[in-house]
C-alpha cells in the first residue's frame, strides 16, 4: 500500500505501479490519455484555485489532479468518461481521504450541459488535464456556455496554448482564438515536462490560464454572439485571404458599404483583426439587414 509520505505528497509513479498490478490500469490511446504522476505539477495546478472554491474537473483519470484539489476547494464535481478507471480512481479518493470531497460523474463531458452543472452546483472553477483532440473546442464551450465559471486552469497541448493565448493581430490566431478572448483573458502559467506523465506524450504540454472578464471584451449583444462568431468562423475559413474576399458571400451586397461604416480596411487579412474589427464589422452589417 501506499506509504504515510506518499499519501501526503500525492499520485505518483509507484501509486500508478500500485494501480497498473491490482487493476491492470493503462492509459486509453483512444480517449487520449496520459497520467500525470508528478505531484509537484499537480500541487502548482492547485495553488493557482482560490481556497474553498467549487470545482468541476474534466477527465480525472487516476486522480493526480483531484487529490489536491478536493485539499483546497470545498468540493470536487470529477467527469470521467472511461468506465476502466472508475474502480481504481475510487481507491485512490479512499488513500487519500478525500473521498467525501469528491463527487465522481460517470459521462463524456461533450455531451455535458455545462451551464447547467456549473449553475446548480454553484462551480466556480473548472480545471482539467484535457485530451489534445477534444482541448480547443471544449474551452471555447465553456469561455461561451458557463457563465458561472470564472477561472479555467488548464493542462495543453503547448501549440493549443500558445494559439489560445496568442495576441490578436498575430499569426498564430484562429478563430476559436477570437471565441475564447471574447470571454477571458488567456495566459499560458508554465511548461509541463513530457517525463511528468505516463506514457510520455509526443508533444510539450503547458497549463493556461482563463479568468473571466468583467465583461466582453467587445461590445456584442449576448443574443448575437453565435451569429458574430460564425462570421468569424467564415473568415478565417479563408485566413490567408483579404477580408473583401474571404466575407464576400457572407456580407454578399453592399459588401464595400459594410467596411466603409465600419472603417475596416479591406485588404486587412482575418489574423490582422482585432475583435473590434470584427465587431464593427458585424454591427454594419446588422444595421443593413430588414427590420
Amino acid at each position: 500500500m501506499t506509504d504515510v509520505n506518499e499519501t501526503h505528497s500525492g499520485v505518483t509513479l509507484s501509486v500508478l505501479k500500485e494501480l497498473q498490478q491490482q487493476y491492470r490500469v493503462t492509459a486509453s490511446k483512444a480517449l487520449g490519455q496520459n497520467f500525470l504522476i508528478d505531484p509537484n505539477i499537480s500541487r502548482k495546478i492547485a495553488d493557482v484555485i482560490e481556497p474553498g472554491c467549487k470545482v468541476l474537473e474534466i477527465g480525472p483519470g487516476i486522480g493526480s489532479l483531484t487529490v489536491p484539489l478536493a485539499r483546497v476547494s470545498s468540493f470536487v464535481h470529477a467527469i470521467e468518461l472511461d468506465e476502466h478507471i472508475l474502480v481504481p480512481l475510487a481507491d485512490v479518493l479512499s488513500q487519500f481521504d478525500v473521498t467525501n470531497k469528491v463527487a465522481v460523474i460517470h459521462n463524456d463531458v461533450m455531451n455535458v450541459d455545462l451551464e447547467k452543472m456549473c449553475s446548480e452546483s454553484q462551480i466556480d472553477t473548472v480545471i482539467g488535464n484535457l485530451p489534445y483532440n477534444i482541448s480547443a473546442p471544449l474551452l471555447a464551450n465553456i469561455a461561451r456556455n458557463a457563465p458561472s465559471a470564472s477561472l479555467v486552469v488548464a493542462m495543453v497541448q503547448k501549440e493549443v496554448g500558445e494559439r489560445l493565448s496568442a495576441p490578436l493581430g498575430t499569426r498564430e490566431v484562429s478563430s476559436i482564438t477570437y471565441k475564447v478572448q471574447f470571454f477571458m483573458d488567456v495566459s499560458i502559467a508554465f511548461s509541463v515536462p513530457r517525463q511528468s506523465f505516463i506514457p510520455q506524450p509526443r508533444v510539450d504540454s503547458v497549463v493556461i490560464i482563463l479568468k473571466r472578464r468583467d465583461s466582453p471584451a467587445v461590445d456584442v449583444a449576448f443574443e448575437d454572439v453565435d451569429n458574430f462568431f460564425a462570421m468569424i468562423d467564415v473568415a478565417f475559413g479563408q485566413r490567408r485571404k483579404m477580408l473583401r474576399k474571404s466575407l464576400s458571400t457572407h456580407f454578399r451586397e453592399r459588401l464595400s458599404e459594410i467596411f466603409l461604416i465600419a472603417q475596416v480596411d479591406p485588404t486587412l487579412r482575418p489574423e490582422q483583426c482585432t475583435l473590434e474589427n470584427f465587431a464593427a464589422l458585424f454591427r454594419a452589417h446588422q444595421e443593413m439587414l430588414p427590420a
